[in-house]
């Protein structure tokens, strides 16, 4: 099985590390609120999505620098923000804050919204999860397409979201730690290993496995988020060998899902972000 790369000709890569700069692949920057800066990129994949990046330490600053209970109400709506001042943790606090200011920039880009920088629009939109831990975006605006579907994720300072139109989408970023190892035999197997570090030989082990780690929650978040067990049921099926990489899985679970899917993974630093869409993206 051959894989062809995506058109990402915008992106520049460092030969020697294979890693895109953060800028070059979040090309685009927006600052909300008139002091949150977000990163972010529109691309076809195959239908058009919106990728949003949120530097986790930087809105902690913001939000010490003001009063943090009136700042953050101006940005999320009443259901959210009574869910925010329920969290007793502040790690947890600005997790769940970018989170949901990553996600509503993703949406409201994917849908050219001209007020993107009146912050009162954030509050319009609440994201709120459903029984399963889905993220389920609300909101009383009309919108010109079909109400994007979303997807989010964080890994120590970095938020990520990812809004997809008319279809369904998956994103994860995952920070690169030797923990992994430890815990590779539950969400992989030889067979996929060898596979992955034939074609991805520039990666030590802990970037495979993370890298692997992340476009398997991607998928899950994408098509199996109501399927407590899954990682036996999405294999590895080829992938391409250069940064950004595109990852193929077959899912076969039985009375849910005989599939395969196409994921798209980029390493930032000592990072990797996965994403992929629903229907539309099936091979």
């Amino acid at each position: 099985m051959t894989i062809t790369p995506l058109d990402m000709t915008h992106i520049q890569q460092n030969n020697n590390l294979n890693i895109v700069d953060q800028t070059d692949f979040f090309h685009l920057n927006e600052t909300i609120s008139q002091h949150i800066e977000i990163n972010y990129t529109t691309i076809k994949f195959p239908a058009t999505c919106s990728i949003s990046l949120l530097n986790l330490k930087k809105l902690r600053t913001i939000i010490e620098q003001h009063e943090s209970v009136l700042y953050v109400a101006q940005l999320l709506s009443k259901e959210e923000y009574k869910l925010w001042n329920s969290f007793s943790y502040k790690k947890r606090r600005l997790q769940w804050l970018g989170g949901r200011l990553t996600t509503k920039h993703a949406i409201f880009t994917l849908l050219h919204n001209k007020k993107l920088n009146n912050y009162s629009n954030y509050s319009d939109l609440s994201i709120l999860p459903e029984l399963s831990g889905r993220p389920q975006l609300s909101c009383d605006l009309v919108f010109s397409i079909k109400k994007p579907s979303i997807s989010l994720s964080h890994s120590d300072h970095l938020a990520v979201a990812i809004a997809a139109d008319n279809t369904t989408c998956g994103i994860d970023i995952q920070k690169v730690t030797d923990r992994i190892i430890n815990v590779q035999e539950k969400f992989t197997n030889k067979t996929e290993l060898e596979m992955l570090q034939y074609n991805t030989r520039q990666l030590c082990k802990e970037e495979q496995l993370t890298l692997m780690w992340a476009c398997k929650e991607a998928v899950k978040k994408c098509l199996l988020h109501d399927q407590p067990a899954f990682f036996s049921g999405i294999n590895l099926l080829d992938t391409s060998s250069s940064n950004p990489y595109l990852l193929q899985f077959h899912i076969q679970i039985p009375n849910v899902s005989n599939d395969s899917v196409t994921v798209q993974a980029l390493q930032i630093k000592n990072f990797f972000i996965a994403f992929t869409q629903g229907v539309n993206n099936h091979a």
